[in-house]
């Protein structure tokens, strides 16, 4: 891994902090020659809002970008019951 500073990206407004991670070979079934992972997190609540990856010749295969996040969130037990989230009761 090596670190990228603060990166300015088109995504947000403000400089995200950059983490730049190689991918050996072998390491991904889905890129069996490796690749680069880029990690971005936001410097006020530290979590990451983006992340992309690329393989070996440089293609993106993975791009995910957060740009809500609702915390804290108060849940209960009736947050994870499957009847209550799915309906199944008979």
């Amino acid at each position: 891994m090596k670190y990228l500073g603060p990166v300015q990206r088109p995504e947000y407004k403000q400089a995200l902090e950059g983490i730049e991670e190689t991918l050996p070979p072998g390491l991904e079934p889905l890129l069996p020659r490796g690749g680069r992972r880029f990690w971005f997190f936001d410097p006020a609540n530290h979590l990451p809002t983006l992340t992309y990856k690329f393989d070996e010749t440089g293609h993106e295969v993975e791009y995910y970008c957060y740009d809500l996040f609702q915390y804290p969130v108060k849940l209960d037990d009736g947050d994870f019951d499957p009847d209550r989230l799915w309906n199944t009761a008979k």
